[in-house]
């Protein structure tokens, strides 16, 4: 009978241990520590990542950038790209590589490895809503890489999911899964291109992708192309002469008619460009101030294309960051636009002055505009106002700080006035201008702006 008894015993304790075993099992067995699924090698996210890379012709235009868990601002980057707590912070992923552009490109491989299957529904979000947000911030800027993130991948293998976006999708995602098979790289076609990392762009900056608005954009106005032959290339506008991008003294020249108040050669070019310009656009015409730099703005944008050429410095165009350059070459950089929108503002009486700053999660200079109607300071970024097609769009113009730095600009803001708490439309509705005090012009009475 004791003989039995601890055989039953021993036969409930051996059941029992089955029991646990079996829960064990059922349980999220993939955390951190235990034994995972041997279907795919253990390869780290970076290899991944850089296998994707490896596999293109071309991928970023070589303009590199790289994060992981150990990068001083990927947390900045999660916060901008994914709208998330950091990976390193929240235990998500237990190793994070991500490889993009750091310009106007939409190639990019992200590679989390996630141990914990609870988890993994949480990345392919934060990827979904990476894809998304990319595609709205492309669309009416660049259409080849709209459809370049259109034709982009969300992959799942195990603990590995991958956001993927390059030019050939197909052989990206092969020779991941040939490296997550095989735990090496597979043989490189000596056809493709070795690109070399960089940290980020030396050059100046690029614009950034325009949001498309939500109002029809209005039709230009016709406006003559300069007379003037080109800048001579050896000659330098001004570079070390004023603190300004130009000289000063050419608005009030431009808005008196007072050429006799010039004597270099390129300012009485500019003045009788500026000059041109200002009559075409309001001579003999009634707008409110609102209509009188929206038409300005306009301008800008339409008759300005970005200088890509200054990424190499053989191909850099001189001046174009500054008006002069900008209206005769026909290209310029951001502070082209901008320098260019100012003097056009100030030659009519608007005030308007120039911000410094940076862009694209802080990689890249920038400079946009502030001005003021009436009492209140509003942001406008003409460059960024260009759509890839040509046309303008009027999402940065006139703007609040707030949706400033939603958009990835990044300033000084104790440099500069304080800008309205609403966008100027947001104001206009709101009753604007009968809460107008004080010694300020009222921005919605009509006037004429320029004659000859």
């Amino acid at each position: 009978m004791t003989v039995l008894l601890k055989k039953k015993a021993i036969a409930f304790l051996l059941i029992a241990a089955m029991l646990f075993g079996l829960t064990a099992c059922g349980s999220d067995d993939e955390d951190k520590g235990k034994k995972r699924d041997n279907k795919y090698k253990d390869v780290s996210a970076y290899d991944l990542a850089m296998e994707a890379v490896q596999s293109q012709d071309s991928f970023a235009d070589g303009a590199i950038e790289k994060f992981d868990l150990q990068t001083d601002n990927c947390d900045t980057y999660f916060e901008l790209c994914y709208d998330v707590e950091d990976f390193s912070e929240s235990n998500i992923a237990e190793d994070f590589s991500y490889i993009g552009c750091s310009v106007g490109n939409a190639d990019e491989v992200a590679v989390a490895v996630v141990p914990k299957k609870s988890n993994r529904e949480k990345v392919e979000e934060m990827f979904r809503f990476r894809m998304d947000s990319r595609i709205e911030t492309f669309t009416g800027y660049a259409p080849e890489q709209v459809q370049k993130l259109k034709k982009g991948k969300i992959l799942s293998y195990d603990q590995y999911l991958i956001f993927l976006v390059c030019d050939d999708v197909d052989t990206a995602e092969e020779a991941i899964v040939s490296m997550l098979k095989t735990g090496k790289s597979a043989e490189k076609n000596p056809g493709k291109a070795t690109v070399t990392p960089t940290a980020e762009p030396t050059e100046d900056p690029t614009p950034i992708p325009t949001v498309e608005p939500t109002s029809p954009t209005p039709e230009p106005t016709p406006i003559p192309t300069p007379t003037e032959d080109p800048v001579d290339p050896d000659t330098v506008y001004y570079r070390g002469k004023f603190n300004e991008s130009f000289n000063p003294i050419l608005p009030e020249a431009i808005r008196t008619g007072n050429r006799e108040m010039l004597t270099d050669t390129q300012d009485l070019k500019l003045y009788d460009y500026c000059r041109n310009v200002l009559i075409k656009l309001f001579d003999g015409k009634t707008m409110t101030e609102y209509e009188a730099e929206k038409a300005i703005y306009r301008y800008v944008g339409e008759h300005i294309d970005y200088d890509y050429g200054h990424y190499s410095l053989e191909g850099q165009k001189l001046n174009s960051d500054n008006p002069y350059g900008a209206f005769f070459t026909g290209v310029g950089i951001c502070t082209g636009y901008s320098s260019a929108f100012r003097l056009l503002c100030l030659s009519v009486g608007i005030e308007c002055i120039e911000v410094d700053g940076s862009a694209y999660r802080e990689h890249e200079a920038h400079g946009w505009n502030m001005v003021k109607l009436g009492p209140y300071w509003y942001y406008a970024d003409p460059c960024w106002g260009r759509r890839g097609d040509g046309t303008v769009g009027y999402y940065y113009f006139d703007v609040t700080e707030k949706l400033m730095l939603e958009t990835e600009h990044h300033w000084e803001a104790s440099d500069y006035p304080e800008a309205d708490t609403m966008s100027y439309a947001e104001r206009k509705k709101a009753g604007y201008p009968a809460d107008l005090t004080g010694d300020f012009r009222n921005p919605e009475e009509p006037r004429i702006w320029f004659t000859k």
